[in-house]
């Protein structure tokens, strides 16, 4: 379940912006309430504003950094916020904070769009504080994760996305199937959100989506 998303610097977003599944205080209509991993989440949310207002723009970010979680698509190359010239040596970034099954997670990346050139990577598990599964930044990659020796590893894992690479870490670590311990088995839990319950789809678009056994709605 999406808990969270944030974007920076990506179309006409100059600053960081968020969309924010958390509840309020108000409970009018308390059935639109999920409880997951002591949060109170929204199943359903709107957002209003007038044209050209960014309405678009953050579908288009939620998009692409799926795209490029999943399948390894590009970024736009000139999606970065065109409203200063400086803002194309600055990062792009994307962060999602989600539920599973097991727990709370906040994954995100950092790139320049032009260049397509990873700079920054992370994956927290939040269940029960902030446990550090990966961070990554030029040259480092580091884990808190010490249910194995996880050492040897990330050293190979640093050649691997190397210091100027377009190459995610989490889809590195999910490449690695055959690979026990908690920080493969977390990276796998990750991706298969983003594969299978991150479903993004534009006006026009029909999705079935599901909020209990006993309501289902189709939304147009």
């Amino acid at each position: 379940m999406l808990i969270e998303f944030k974007t920076e610097n990506y179309r006409s977003f100059g600053e960081e912006r968020k969309l924010s599944m958390v509840a309020g205080r108000s409970r009018i209509h308390p059935d639109h309430v999920i409880e997951s991993h002591g949060r109170d989440i929204l199943t359903f949310s709107a957002i209003y504003g007038a044209n050209a207002s960014g309405k678009s723009n953050l579908i288009h970010a939620m998009r692409e950094s799926r795209d490029k979680i999943v399948s390894n698509h590009r970024i736009s190359r000139n999606s970065w916020n065109r409203m200063d010239d400086s803002n194309i040596g600055r990062t792009t970034g994307f962060e999602y904070v989600f539920s599973t099954e097991s727990g709370v997670y906040a994954y995100g990346f950092e790139l320049f769009v032009h260049s397509g050139i990873v700079n920054s990577e992370w994956l927290f598990d939040m269940t029960d504080g902030d446990k550090r599964v990966f961070e990554r930044s030029v040259g480092r990659i580091e884990s808190d994760l010490r249910d194995a020796d996880y050492t040897n590893i990330l050293d190979v894992l640093k050649g691997l996305v190397g210091e100027k690479s377009e190459e995610l870490l989490l889809r590195t670590l999910v490449k690695m199937d055959n690979t026990d311990g908690s920080l493969f088995s977390t990276a796998r839990e990750t991706m298969s959100w983003f594969r299978e319950c991150l479903v993004v789809t534009s006006a026009g678009e029909d999705v079935q989506v599901s909020f209990d056994p006993d309501r289902d709605t189709a939304i147009k």
